[in-house]
């Protein structure tokens, strides 16, 4: 097995803490990019952790790109191409500045886990319905409804992910009808060539309180080993 070698600056978090919202202590250059890895609903509650706390920092502006496999994209998505009609703070919710205040109950605090208020993007991930025997027999329903095999996750992850905020819809033969773009220009630059795609397409939510790094999903990069020789490496 061929290894690689990654060189990285390392950062002491705590001095991130010592800064008030919206000050961090470390010159600013927005040439910050951020890599989520998968784990499915696991992953994706990470990733919800991880931008709400940048955001809590005022750090969030800096991160230019947002680079996440799998279950990180559960998140990453909705919140990149969140619409208009949602509230982007609800969506990533409250800060608990005190972990310690937590309490598995349910409720209208911010600390009661078992409860998410309207619009918040963990909502899906605590659902009955994502819950591995429910998928299982939900991916059953679905091979009996003719859904090809090979789109029967991919469908109930858009259901129970995108869904709830308006990002995803099917055809009667389980095909999606929409598609993403960064941006409305983009969409027109990209049907004129593929006139075939459908009109229904979602575009990068613009914010200025949380400008949308670029979204990079499921990405390989092309590296050379100590052979010499060229291969394929998941993007993290």
């Amino acid at each position: 097995m061929s290894t690689s070698t990654v060189e990285a600056r390392l950062y002491d978090a705590s001095v991130f803490w010592s800064a008030a919202p919206g000050q961090a202590s470390l010159t600013r250059h927005g040439h910050v990019g951020l890599a989520l890895s998968g784990g499915g609903s696991r992953s994706a509650a990470a990733c919800l952790g991880t931008l709400r706390c940048l955001d809590a920092l005022g750090l969030l502006a800096d991160v230019r790109v947002l680079s996440c496999v799998s279950g990180a994209t559960w998140y990453a998505v909705p919140f990149t191409f969140l619409p208009e009609d949602f509230d982007e703070a609800a969506f990533l919710g409250p800060r608990v500045a005190a972990p310690e205040t937590l309490r598995w109950s349910h409720g209208d605090a911010p600390t009661d886990v078992c409860t998410l208020g309207p619009g918040h993007g963990g909502q899906g991930l605590t659902r009955l319905s994502m819950g591995s025997v429910h998928l299982l027999l939900q991916s059953l329903k679905e091979a009996a409804h003719q859904v090809p095999h090979h789109r029967i996750w991919s469908k109930e992850i858009a259901e129970y992910i995108l869904q709830p905020f308006g990002l995803a819809a099917f055809d009667d033969q389980h095909l999606p009808i929409d598609w993403f773009a960064p941006d409305a220009a983009t969409a027109a630059a990209v049907r004129a060539t593929s006139p075939g795609l459908p009109a229904r397409y979602y575009t990068v939510r613009a914010s200025t309180r949380m400008p949308r790094p670029q979204l990079m999903v499921n990405l390989c990069l092309k590296v050379v080993g100590a052979d010499g020789q060229e291969r394929l490496a998941p993007v993290y």
